[in-house]
């Protein structure tokens, strides 16, 4: 337990001072409002699909994929709660702060509490969880931030860079592809760019917040209780009841949807000309939370799995 709790300080101080970074260029204008839309473009459509087709590369197994389908149900079932559970509470109003409920920060957070926990070869069945959110994210998300279906055509759906990743990554699983050294170091390259650029983003947003009127906000701490308590909770009676897989497997989709809000939540609404101070303020607000909340979610799962 040492292992997850050093790892989640480690992840949440890198991420604070990055945002603290991306603070300090908007504060003093080295980075501008339009430079800021177009970092959040870059992560959005370049980095963040690397990272997912990247993640999903590895010779195929059988039992790996057989583990890998109870994890994806699992994961949607999860999301259709969180749909339910945020459209409960606020029907067609906080659209933005449904989105944080719904979608978690499984790729950054999750990946190297997975790698330190359980073993680098139980990232893929977080992947797996992270893909199948990418794919509600750029669907149901999207309508969800813009309240506009046309946004979410299929056009849009098979020409989107994160669902493009998401086919190719799955394909070269099953047919154990994989690509030339010198096109995995420019995948590498491409992926470093995601955590730091994510973070910049969002201080940059932050910067033009009200951050008392923020950490004043009790949308926000309504928004953590459901993203970092009563979702993983939900998931947590899932695997408690229909355990199928391996303890580890189990713990890598705990993890994967106990993470806080996920960072696009302000990217998405700025993108589409929502709140996004709003949106920077659930991420870190449920992301200073998630460093009490997800070492007691793990120690309830490793109790009753």
């Amino acid at each position: 337990m040492e292992g997850i709790i050093g790892s989640l300080v480690e992840q949440i101080i890198v991420m604070f001072v990055l945002m603290a970074l991306g603070f300090a260029l908007r504060r003093v204008k080295f980075v501008t409002e339009q430079g800021t839309a177009q970092l959040s473009d870059l992560v959005l459509y370049v980095a963040n699909p690397i990272i997912i087709m990247q993640s999903l590369m590895m010779p195929f197994d059988p039992v790996k994929l057989g583990y890998a389908g109870y994890c994806a149900v699992v994961t949607v079932i999860i999301a259709v709660i969180a749909i339910a559970i945020s459209r409960g509470v606020w029907r067609d109003r906080r659209r933005i702060a449904q989105f944080g409920v719904i979608f978690s920060n499984c790729g950054f957070l999750g990946i190297p509490l997975v790698q330190g926990m359980i073993g680098d070869e139980y990232v893929f069945y977080l992947s797996c969880c992270n893909a199948c959110l990418v794919a509600f994210m750029w669907t149901y998300g999207i309508w969800l931030v813009t309240d506009d279906v046309k946004q979410i055509s299929i056009k849009k759906i098979v020409l989107n860079p994160c669902i493009i990743a998401l086919v190719l990554g799955f394909i070269c699983f099953l047919t154990s592809y994989e690509p030339p050294v010198v096109v995995m170091d420019i995948f590498d390259d491409l992926a470093n760019l995601n955590t730091g650029l994510v973070m910049i983003v969002l201080g940059s947003y932050l910067a033009g917040a009200d951050i008392r009127s923020l950490l004043k906000h009790r949308l926000i701490y309504l928004v953590s209780a459901l993203r970092l308590l009563a979702i993983p909770a939900i998931a947590l009676a899932i695997l408690v009841f229909v355990p199928l897989v391996p303890l580890e497997v189990a713990l890598a989709v705990i993890i994967a949807l106990a993470t806080p809000s996920a960072a696009v939540t302000a990217m998405f609404a700025a993108k589409f000309g929502r709140d996004y101070r709003l949106g920077a303020g659930i991420v870190a607000i449920t992301t200073l939370f998630s460093l009490v909340t997800m070492p007691l979610l793990v120690i309830a799962a490793e109790m009753l799995l």
